[in-house]
């Protein structure tokens, strides 16, 4: 995938962030603030599913964001 996130975000982020009694799945679309959260998420340790999310458009991100998901 990319870089993991900066080590200090990802300290804020665990800090912060409490997670819900159940499952936790990102809605991923590809775009950038959906990846970061993907990053986070991984970097963190936390156990979570994904489900690409298409926002559509006649574009060429939704074919790309797809693949990249």
């Amino acid at each position: 995938m990319s870089t993991p996130p900066e080590p200090d975000l990802l300290q804020r982020f665990t800090a912060a962030w409490r997670p819900p009694p159940g499952p936790v799945t990102l809605l991923l679309s590809g775009g950038g603030d959906s990846t970061a959260l993907f990053l986070l998420l991984q970097e963190s340790g936390h156990k979570f599913s994904c489900l690409h999310f298409h926002h559509g458009g006649t574009s060429a991100f939704p074919a790309e964001a797809e693949a990249f998901c």
